[in-house]
């Protein structure tokens, strides 16, 4: 039997960050990991997927650069070649993650899967098979794409999102069976390849957790590329066959396509790791119950990310993985969720930090909320992208911002500003007499603020 100070079940962005928090601090840890280090985010999620975008991206400002006095005649997509590129940059972050872990001189990596035998020992089955022993453990499996039993996934003419990034042609017609977060991306992104989509959602909108306001902006500009919409759509039979398939709805017209995604959410990673074992119930929800250090009910054993989270988000796997490991090294760390910013990597971009007004109403908060858009900015005008806007919601009493959002061009960069206003509780003066560089597009906070205390520059102000 192999003795550790830590065991670290799950390599993903939130089990490698602790394990190496954990090591850096003089801890002897092992990293078990059954597939490849990095997990889903790097090979199946996040990086690939981003790669793709901008390459979509990229395709679309084609169509812009006559505005700007460039000729371009007849751009074509080689899209192999896209993917070519999505898979060197998974295979250089992968390389240069393997090559970091294996220098740290505390850390083990262990190839193999594991299960709990108990609050301290791990079986390891595979290529390093065996039991671990430890003090402390952290469980960070994560999760996986879930699955609709009216559509069967074959890899072939219905695909979940890892199936999706593995394909190396464009289909003619795209039909995306879910409309949220992971569904609105790929509709984004395979419309800038000119391919037909087509979304269709259970509930009356898209992005359900979102605000109202950028759920229907999405929703407007969507329909303005051409993307169909068609929510309040209960589908109750699916024809799956070698071409494509043909989706079915009581009252509504069949949608046909060559190619269908189902987006419809992820499942934890919590069934067979042993949680019975090791004495740990899971929540209504399925999730692993945690403190504000990361632990569970059971002495020692630690569980970050998606299985322990709502935040189903990479950098909060990593902030909380962070936590449990310094918490594991004794040192005073709690996680807190007032500022976690979220990324919606669609055209336009959406982003969002704390509490939306509607959000701050539901929890008793008497806030107010503030607008600029971006056509009133010299910057997004001179660069051609004047869509969307910025957002602030704030305690009208205090000045205290309470949430941000952001749609349009760079939203997920912009956002960073607020997430930090928040985090260390910054009002709307705070921001106003901020100076920002001109001409810039996040001087539309220090616009969003004036407008929100009655000091407006750039816009008319507010009605009383």
């Amino acid at each position: 039997m192999q003795r550790f100070d830590v065991i670290v079940l799950g390599a993903g962005p939130g089990g490698y960050p602790a394990a190496l928090r954990a090591a850096q601090r003089g801890k002897k840890v092992a990293l078990i990991e059954e597939k490849q280090w990095g997990g889903t985010c790097l090979h199946e999620g996040c990086i690939p997927s981003k790669a793709l975008i901008a390459g979509g991206r990229r395709f679309a400002d084609i169509a812009a650069l006559p505005q700007f006095g460039i000729q371009v005649s007849s751009p074509a997509l080689d899209y192999a070649k896209l993917v070519a590129h999505k898979n060197r940059v998974v295979e250089k972050m992968f390389g240069g993650l393997t090559q970091l872990l294996r220098t740290e001189k505390n850390l083990t990596l262990i190839q193999g899967r594991g299960t709990l035998l108990s609050p301290k020992q791990v079986q390891v089955e595979g290529q390093n098979a065996g039991v671990l022993e430890a003090e402390a453990l952290i469980l960070a499996t994560g999760s996986v794409p879930k699955t609709l039993s009216l559509l069967p996934v074959d890899g072939k003419v219905v695909v979940d999102s890892t199936g999706l990034l593995l394909r190396k042609s464009l289909p003619k017609k795209l039909v995306i069976v879910g409309g949220g977060i992971i569904g609105c991306e790929f509709a984004s992104l395979y419309a800038s390849f000119g391919v037909s989509v087509t979304i269709v959602e259970l509930l009356s909108r898209i992005l359900p957790g979102e605000s109202e306001e950028l759920s229907e902006g999405l929703s407007k500009a969507f329909l303005q590329r051409g993307i169909g919409l068609e929510l309040n759509y209960r589908l109750h039979r699916a024809e799956i066959g070698e071409k494509g398939v043909r989706l079915h709805a009581e009252g509504r017209s069949s949608i046909e396509a060559d190619l269908c995604l189902v987006a419809i959410g992820r499942s934890l990673r919590t069934e067979q790791i042993g949680l019975e074992k090791a004495g740990i119930q899971r929540d209504a929800t399925g999730l692993i119950p945690v403190n504000q250090e990361m632990q569970s009910p059971v002495r020692g054993i630690y569980a970050v990310g998606d299985i322990a989270s709502r935040w189903w988000l990479a950098h909060v796997a990593t902030h909380q993985g962070l936590v449990a490991a310094d918490h594991i090294c004794g040192k005073k760390v709690r996680f807190s969720d007032r500022a976690i910013p979220s990324v919606i990597f669609t055209d336009p971009e959406i982003a969002t930090v704390g509490l939306s007004l509607a959000k701050a109403s539901e929890n008793g908060l008497d806030a107010k909320e503030s607008y600029f858009p971006f056509g009133a900015l010299g910057k997004a005008e001179s660069i051609g992208k004047t869509e969307g806007g910025v957002r602030l919601v704030f305690d009208p009493k205090t000045g205290q911002i309470l949430g941000a959002q952001a749609m349009g061009y760079e939203a997920g960069t912009l956002i960073g500003e607020m997430a930090l206003a928040i985090e260390n509780e910054l009002t709307m003066e705070c921001i106003a007499e901020t100076i920002h560089a001109h001409p810039t597009l996040s001087e539309g906070w220090m616009e969003a603020a004036l407008q929100g205390i009655g000091l407006p520059l750039h816009l008319r102000p507010a009605r009383r």
